[in-house]
């Protein structure tokens, strides 16, 4: 990843306008510790101020190239406290992207994997499954393993 970019409605976030404020994972900036992966960025808005935001993944200025993680963010500065620090957000590898909305097939079958592993932990599905009459298994396609 070159860099992450944090694009909002408010001028201290680039005020809508894309790839135009970086985030750092250089130890600078607010950002704790170079090159821990965790990228920051710190701004100071008043009480009260309510802010919509996205990540942009090192397009062109100025320029709505494609979107790492497309959801939309919304943050309300209560003033309560000094020092606020917004959620931390979860980045993926860029390689599980086809385009900005669906998984390429490593990224289909890193899901399928997941999915297998939940049923097959689940003892519930398992009851059920061995509940069925032997016909039932001819359900199960004879190349897929039945959950253990």
């Amino acid at each position: 990843m070159r860099i992450i970019y944090i694009v909002g409605n408010h001028p201290a976030l680039g005020d809508l306008v894309p790839n135009k404020v970086a985030m750092y994972d250089d130890g600078t900036h607010g950002d704790q510790r170079a090159g821990d992966k965790v990228w920051s960025y710190t701004a100071t808005f008043p009480r009260g101020t309510r802010l919509s935001y996205i990540y942009t993944n090192s397009g062109t200025e100025g320029r709505w190239d494609g979107l790492d993680l497309q959801r939309v963010r919304d943050f309300t500065v209560d003033g309560e406290t000094t020092t606020i620090y917004a959620p931390i957000e979860s980045f993926g590898r860029i390689y599980m992207h086809a385009d900005n909305w669906h998984p390429d097939p490593s990224g289909y079958d890193l899901i399928a994997r997941g999915v297998l592993g939940a049923l097959r932990d689940n003892g519930r599905l398992k009851r059920y499954l061995d509940a069925l009459p032997a016909s039932g298994a001819a359900m199960v396609p004879p190349d897929r393993e039945r959950p253990q």
